[in-house]
């Protein structure tokens, strides 16, 4: 092996893990600032979500294992029973380090404390309860 292709090894050899390190260090960026577990939903398979309340979204998913997760808000969320919400994210998905902004009064800022799974059934009970 040529002096060369030694020191393109050695390279390669290094970096790899440098290169592994820094995408290891972008995910953890993305944890949410308090420490929490970040849980995100992939936008593409989000479906319909209706608002339960001012403090609950139930997201019906379009594919996968889960049919429903279930967004919990850190706090009431004004207006978003009656007008909705929109969501400006910088990644394909809407994670627990993301905020929410209710349609009915600009400005207002909810924050997402959690996104669990939940069966059809609570689902359901969930939307009796709209």
């Amino acid at each position: 092996m040529n002096l060369i292709a030694k020191l393109s090894l050695a390279a390669f050899v290094v970096s790899a893990p440098l290169a592994a390190t820094t995408i290891a260090s972008s995910a953890m960026a993305r944890d949410a600032a308090d420490g929490k577990p970040l849980t995100c939903i992939n936008l593409m398979s989000m479906g319909e979500t209706p608002i339960i309340n001012e403090t609950t979204v139930l997201v019906k998913m379009r594919a996968g294992a889960v049919n429903y997760k279930r967004m919990d808000l850190a706090g009431p969320c004004n207006g978003i029973e009656y007008k909705g919400f929109s969501h400006q994210t910088g990644y394909n998905e809407l994670c627990t380090s993301d905020t929410l902004v209710s349609n009915a009064t600009p400005g207002t800022i909810c924050k997402i404390d959690k996104i669990v799974d939940i069966t059809d059934a609570e689902a359901k009970d969930l939307l009796k309860k709209k």
